[in-house]
């Protein structure tokens, strides 16, 4: 087994899931949406119907991730097993985490009454009962920072939000992302490699994108106040961003654990 079949092997067992979180979840309009808005964007946000959409499609896309990110944090950070799984890796649970910094980001939105909103959700679960559970599912989360990155120069753009206000979590390292995915990567194939080892990774990668994709559907169809007509959404698969994220994921991936 070579020291890539781990990453790629967790990859390739994850691409639906991950293309169907990308393209079928009608809550990533909020990219799509200010994808399509004109680099004037911040001015505009005073008088424009529908840039005022897009940022409150903003702040329900950071309300989904709000929920995400405190399942992981508790099924992740705040557990034993978790522990354990960043000292095998050698890396360290974020701080602050990311739950503190969407509140924060929410806050600079306007958005209020946080904790009732999300009460209307229903619970999501996500068992992962062993290391290698934990670390596929930490490689779904470490890969969405550089995701992130991406979604956070469109914000920016749009409503001249950055790291020290309304996009806080979009910047969760700055200009060090790509370090720290290559530090997760590092550590993730440097765990035992046996096909039963491969495959609860696989279980484990699964379940995180499986429990977002819950969370995002039921956030839009729960607090979503009006359900916007899908033909304005072209397939987010299948868009500059999409693509574009796809390529940053694979170069990251691309250096040897290492070599930077």
């Amino acid at each position: 087994m070579t020291v890539f079949d781990i990453r790629n092997k967790v990859r390739a067992a994850t691409q639906a899931v991950h293309e169907q979180l990308e393209s079928g979840i009608p809550i990533n309009i909020a990219v799509q949406r200010m994808v399509e808005r004109s680099p004037d964007g911040p001015r505009r946000l005073q008088t424009d119907p529908e840039m005022q959409r897009a940022l409150h499609d903003y702040g329900l896309y950071l309300l989904a991730n709000l929920v995400s990110e405190r399942l992981f944090e508790l099924v992740i950070d705040h557990t034993p097993g978790g522990r354990q799984m960043f000292s095998r890796l050698g890396i360290a649970p974020e701080t602050p985490p990311a739950s503190e910094r969407i509140r924060l980001d929410l806050a600079d939105l306007g958005w209020k009454n946080i904790d009732a909103r999300i009460s209307r959700l229903p619970v999501t679960e996500l068992a992962l009962d062993n290391i290698m559970a934990l670390a596929g599912a930490q490689y779904v989360r470490s890969g969405s920072r550089m995701g992130g990155v991406m979604i956070s120069a469109i914000v920016r753009k749009n409503f001249g939000f950055d790291s020290s206000r309304g996009a806080r979590f979009l910047n969760m390292h700055g200009s060090g992302t790509q370090s720290y995915f290559r530090s997760f990567l590092q550590g993730f194939e440097a765990l035992p490699q046996s096909d039963a080892d491969v495959q609860k990774a696989i279980a484990g990668a699964n379940a995180a994108f499986q429990a977002v994709l819950d969370i995002q559907g039921e956030a839009h169809q729960r607090l979503n106040p009006a359900i916007l007509p899908l033909r304005i959404l072209e397939n987010l698969a299948n868009s500059r961003v999409a693509s574009v994220l796809r390529r940053l994921l694979v170069e990251a991936e691309r250096d040897p654990p290492g070599k930077h």
